[in-house]
């Protein structure tokens, strides 16, 4: 898509996942779920897609490829988070907050 190309790239932290970084700013990835009337247009993008294993450590490529089959033990928990694009609240300043997609859901950081 168009937008997509022109929207700014905000970085996620990898060593802590509920973090967002853009133009010398931290935004911390918040549980609570932001209505999607409340949000303006797109003012940036995340694009990252990750697989975290139930210890939040993120799994390689290599990892993820690997099938182990260990008798009498659970399976790993997997979680994969698919991190979108970043919108502006409406009557929120965007220096302080703003609404980051994770999942296809709008979450507060």
């Amino acid at each position: 898509m168009e937008i997509d190309r022109k929207l700014p790239k905000y970085e996620l932290n990898k060593e802590n996942l509920q973090e967002i970084h853009y133009q010398g700013r931290t935004y911390m990835i918040q549980a609570a779920k932001v209505d999607r009337n409340q949000l303006n247009k797109p003012i940036g993008k995340v694009a990252e897609t990750i697989t975290i294993n139930e210890h939040h450590q993120i799994l390689s490529k290599k990892e993820l490829r690997k099938i182990e089959v260990i008798p009498d033990q659970t399976d790993e928990k997997r979680t994969h988070l698919n991190f979108g694009w970043v919108y502006s609240i409406k009557g929120v300043n965007p220096d302080e907050e703003v609404a980051v997609t994770v999942n296809h859901q709008f979450d507060d950081v």
